[in-house]
């Protein structure tokens, strides 16, 4: 698996649940979901600066959409598959408590497995395993996406966030510093992510005092 990726599951499983855990990423490493093709994005992530993992998160991010040549664009869900081999609207996952990734060979090929959810629950989760395949240590040869406040955690949630869905583009749509619901609304539909999404990106940034989303504090 690798240490910091071992380190990371079990870090999230209760005592005693360890050898379960290991055994149904053993099991769903032979059954992936898909497979994310990221041979375009090869060393992207060398040379990132020194900093807090979300910045880092943000940074990968914007440097994949600029090398996609996607500005602030959506990038919906047609245009993931062709870039990445992956629909995620097209995933048929189960009811598993596992998200992952796991190195398949050295061309950049990531099988992936995913929970149950949402769509845009599923284009989330499949971006943060697509930031993480692109920054992992060399040695990972799994890549867990877990629900842990760790730094790989916080890395992978700031990629996903920045993009899907550029906070640029959020600042520039929404009133601030008191965004309206249907401004937010607007937003995620055109960017096929969720709302949360975009509340925690605005306060996240700094753009929005925390109180004024209190369900997310």
């Amino acid at each position: 698996m690798g240490k910091a990726a071992l380190a990371e599951v079990l870090g999230e499983v209760k005592h005693g649940r360890a050898h379960a855990r290991l055994a149904l990423l053993e099991k769903r490493r032979g059954e992936p979901d898909a497979t994310l093709e990221v041979p375009l994005v090869d060393g992207l992530a060398e040379g990132l600066p020194p900093g807090p993992p979300w910045e880092r998160g943000r940074e990968l991010a914007r440097r994949l959409r600029e090398q996609l040549g996607l500005g602030s664009k959506p990038i919906l869900n047609d245009r993931f598959g062709a870039h990445f081999g992956v629909d995620p609207s097209r995933l048929e996952p189960t009811e598993e408590a596992v998200v992952a990734g796991f190195s398949e060979d050295g061309a950049g090929r990531v099988g992936i497995v995913v929970r149950r959810g949402a769509p845009t629950t599923l284009r989330f989760a499949v971006a943060r395993l697509l930031g993480d395949a692109m920054e992992r240590p060399p040695s990972d040869r799994v890549m867990p996406a877990t629900d842990l406040a760790t730094a790989r955690h916080k890395f992978q949630r700031a990629f996903a966030q920045e993009f899907l869905c550029p906070v640029e583009v959020v600042s520039q749509r929404v009133s601030l510093p008191h965004p309206s619901d249907e401004e937010v609304a607007a937003v995620a539909w055109d960017y096929q992510v969720s709302e949360w999404l975009i509340q925690a990106a605005l306060m996240n940034h700094g753009l929005v005092e925390r109180r004024y989303f209190p369900h997310l504090l």
